[in-house]
């Protein structure tokens, strides 16, 4: 009985201590999350949308540029 428990705790240990391990995040390549973003734009601006995503370091970068940007 004693080893029943014992392994019962073992295995609750090793369960609990797996779901706290922490990953790190898988950044997509820049043309990968150019095209995902774009999805979400309206076909008629998709051509002129900037676009924002993440560099290889996780810092929120500008993936595609537009030619001009203007303020009214």
């Amino acid at each position: 009985m004693k080893t029943q428990i014992l392994a019962f705790l073992a295995l609750g240990t090793s369960i609990a201590m797996a779901q706290n391990k922490k990953t790190e995040p898988v950044i997509l390549p820049a043309d990968v999350q150019v095209k995902i973003a774009l999805l979400a734009a309206p076909e008629n601006v998709r051509g002129d949308a900037k676009v924002l995503g993440y560099n290889e370091k996780g810092d929120v970068v500008e993936l595609k540029t537009v030619q001009v940007i203007l303020f009214a």
